[in-house]
This record gives structure tokens, C-alpha cells and sequence, in this order.
């Protein structure tokens, strides 16, 4: 047992080579650079980001984390709910205001996994930043998250409300975070209003990591993650080896739902709907395009001619719409996730001129 537990703490010691050999910890094979640069199912940005770090970092089996002590805060009202936990306004025995984020009873891998993810990011802007982790040491375990608190409003609360020029503000501060925690080597991977919170002198952070993951070139992923609203049709079609893009079409989605006041944009009943919705507007011959690309099959596609997103615009809005705007929902509302913008090419569109922050 104690060689055992030697073996395990050296590993946890150890960095994923960039040299050609298999990672046996995570099934992926690494290569050289102009492999990756030039490989179809490879992200196109921050590709090699996880590359040098150690397997305690991105590993959930070979997470050291020291706990903090649950005594240290007390719970009061609570201020939000959702599918795999509760939120509490919080103090601890310093007298700091915390939010005490509460999950439901889940596989330790995961509760690891989100605490790896939430030490990846850390220092970056406009995300929500973790305090303390207590975890209760139970093969399905609960555990508990602190974080800072802020004045704060849901940006789905302020849905509708919203003139061209906050929408620009708030947007640009979204696609810093995405920027910045694609570099870290970190996919979101549940992006949407309900999950950006904006404070009171308008700075905008984006919440919720339990979906967030870290990137891995050619590494199949689980496609059932994310709101079905949001989903990039790379998950709507199986295809497990996706990368940051996904977050950048979910992205799309709350940009084009602000300007065209159209809360889901796409809006469908099942996950085969849902690839409906978008094909109606997308059209079916570039889906086919994709699906032979990367060698996908999609049984009975959806059958529709594509369209102009101006079939959105309506007195209501019209006066959010601008050829700038509409070209950029158009770079990122793409099926094939090679060519849909990233975070940072987002940032340089002429969209947000003026607003760059």
C-alpha cells in the first residue's frame, strides 16, 4: 500500500510531456507543432495550454486540496438554485460577505474536477473567484464552495432593458473572460444569461463552473453538456472531439438574443429539434458540408434553404441592428467550428470599436 500511495504522489508530480508518447492518464497521443497546427480536429487557439501542467492540476484523481474549515461560515438566505446545487448568502467568523454555493450530492471526480478548473482561472477578470472548498469525504460527497460575494444582477434580469451601447460594454467584458480563461486551457462549456452576473458599476462576471473542463487535444469529450439553448451543433451531432468553440457559439447565442430581443434565439424541444431550429436558419447544405468534413453521420437531416439573420430584425429591435453587429453573429453562428470565431478575433471586430476595455 505505501509503494502504492509513493507511486501516486510521483505522478501527481508530473507534467504532460509536449514529446511524442501517449499520456496513458488521459488516452492522448502528443506531437509536434506543425501537427497541431495544421490538424482538423485540433483547436485552432491555446491548443498546447494544459501541456506543461502537472496531473494534480488537471487531473481530479490526483487533486491535492487543502479544505477549509466549514465552521469558519455561517449560511443565511439563500439567493439561487440550480440543477446540481443551492446558493447562500454567507459570513465568515472575519466578518467578510461570502456566497456559499452548495452541491448536490455528485461523484467526488466531479467536485475535483470544478475546484481544479476553479484554481486554473484564478486571477483572471471578469470571473467569479473561489475563496474556499470544503468537501464532505463520502464516495457520493457534497461539498461546498465559497465565493467572493458581489452587488450583483442577473444579465438575464436585465434582458430586453438594454440599449446598443451596454450591450457592446457587457459583451466585450464577456469575451475577456472567455479569452482569457481559453488561454488558461479551461472550456466553460455552459455559457448563457442565467450564468453572467453584471455588478453595480457595470463590470461583468461570468459564474458557474460545474461544466467547465480542460482542453486536451483530440480528447472525446461527453457531448451531453450545456442548455440545450446554447448548444453548438458540434454537440447537437456527436461529435465528442470539440474544443473552446463551443463556448464562442454559446456566445453568439446571447449576443444575437440582446440584439435581436429574442431570449432563446433558438428555441427547440429535444436536442433533434433543437439542430432544427438552427438548420432553419443555417440551412441544410452547409450542415452536410460539415458532416462530410469531419466524417460525422447525422441520420435524416433536417431539410431547409439558408437565411439572412435580418429575418430577425422587427420594429422592436431595429433599433439594436447594425451591419456590424449582424456581421458579427455571423462569424460566430457558423456550423463548422474551425472557422467560427474566437475569443480574442471576436474582441478585434469592428463591433465593439469604441468599447474595448
Amino acid at each position: 500500500m505505501h509503494i502504492i500511495l509513493m507511486i501516486l504522489t510521483i505522478l501527481g508530480q508530473c507534467k504532460l510531456s509536449t514529446k511524442p508518447h501517449q499520456n496513458h492518464f488521459e488516452n492522448i497521443f502528443y506531437y509536434d507543432d506543425e501537427y497541431y497546427n495544421n490538424h482538423l480536429y485540433v483547436s485552432k487557439v491555446y491548443w498546447n495550454a494544459n501541456f506543461n501542467k502537472r496531473l494534480k492540476d488537471v487531473d481530479p484523481r490526483y487533486l491535492y486540496y487543502k479544505d477549509g474549515d466549514i465552521k469558519r461560515y455561517t449560511k443565511y438566505d439563500k439567493i439561487g438554485q440550480g440543477a446540481f446545487s443551492q446558493v447562500f448568502l454567507g459570513l465568515r467568523d472575519d466578518g467578510e460577505i461570502v456566497v456559499m454555493k452548495e452541491l448536490k450530492p455528485m461523484k467526488w471526480q466531479a467536485i475535483n474536477r470544478e475546484i481544479q478548473v476553479l484554481k486554473a482561472i484564478k486571477g483572471t477578470t471578469n470571473t467569479l473567484q473561489l475563496i474556499d472548498a470544503i468537501r464532505n469525504q463520502n464516495k457520493k460527497q457534497n461539498a461546498t464552495f465559497i465565493y467572493q460575494y458581489l452587488s450583483s444582477v442577473n444579465l438575464l434580469h436585465l434582458f430586453g432593458k438594454l440599449e446598443l451601447p451596454k450591450i457592446k460594454l457587457y459583451m466585450y467584458q464577456l469575451l475577456k473572460a472567455l479569452n482569457q480563461v481559453h488561454s488558461k486551457g479551461v472550456m466553460h462549456r455552459d455559457v448563457k444569461m442565467a450564468n453572467i452576473i453584471i455588478k453595480d458599476d457595470d463590470t461583468l462576471y461570468l459564474i458557474d463552473w460545474g461544466l467547465g473542463e480542460f482542453y486536451h487535444p483530440k480528447k472525446r469529450y461527453n457531448t451531453r453538456v450545456g442548455t440545450r439553448y446554447y448548444k453548438a451543433p458540434e454537440l447537437l451531432v456527436n461529435n465528442k472531439q470539440y474544443d473552446y468553440s463551443v463556448d464562442m457559439w454559446a456566445f453568439g447565442c446571447t449576443l444575437a438574443s440582446m440584439i435581436f430581443q429574442k431570449q432563446p434565439l433558438f428555441k427547440g424541444k429535444d436536442v433533434y429539434d433543437q439542430l432544427d431550429k438552427i438548420v432553419t436558419v443555417l440551412g441544410t447544405e452547409d450542415l452536410l458540408k460539415y458532416l462530410e468534413k469531419y466524417d460525422l453521420i447525422y441520420p435524416d437531416p433536417p431539410i431547409h434553404s439558408q437565411k439572412p439573420f435580418t429575418i430577425y430584425i422587427d420594429p422592436e429591435n431595429a433599433h439594436l441592428v447594425t451591419k456590424e453587429g449582424l456581421d458579427l453573429i455571423s462569424k460566430l453562428l457558423v456550423y463548422d467550428h474551425k472557422l467560427r470565431l474566437t475569443a480574442e478575433e471576436a474582441m478585434a471586430h469592428s463591433f465593439f470599436d469604441g468599447f474595448r476595455i
